[in-house]
């Protein structure tokens, strides 16, 4: 057991990336839109991270009502506990609108406790930039992270 634990430790698994079901893939594909990415590791007290975990798939179903949003992926390392989103969205207004009202408002109140640390990242692309891989995802979490770093 502690063999495939070695072997898989820093494998994770993701989501298809699921677009809201009304998109027009292609209509308009070379229009802007917003990318938001976030990574968060998580602490060692399970019932926190099980409420964070659970709050997660509640966002992921209620996500698509929301103005503005296009599609959504969730990604989890098999035995760490580290997990990345990825979001897509028409403007950083409907992003903004998402983030901060709501049951996702809520979630970051109620899970705070859960996470030992998180970086986020926004992007804009272009409508036919999207999806983009989990390892071109992380580089813009670390370029972001990197200026980050040169500014202070």
């Amino acid at each position: 057991m502690i063999l495939i634990m070695f072997l898989f430790w820093n494998c994770a698994i993701s989501s298809p990336f699921q677009w809201k079901d009304s998109i027009d893939r292609n209509k308009d594909i070379d229009r802007k839109v917003y990318v938001g990415i976030t990574e968060v590791v998580l602490g060692d007290d399970s019932k926190k991270n099980d409420l964070f975990w659970d709050y997660v798939y509640k966002l992921r179903k209620e996500i698509h009502s929301n103005n503005g949003f296009l599609g959504i992926s969730i990604r989890r390392q098999l035995f760490q506990r580290k997990a990345w989103t990825m979001t897509v969205w028409e403007s950083e207004e409907d992003m903004d609108n998402f983030v901060y009202s709501g049951t996702h408002k809520k979630a970051m109140k109620d899970a705070f406790d859960a996470m030992v640390s998180t970086r986020f990242a926004r992007v804009e692309l272009t409508f036919k930039e999207i999806p983009i891989s989990w390892e071109k995802a992380e580089k813009f979490l670390d370029e972001r992270e990197n200026k980050k770093r040169k500014t202070n």
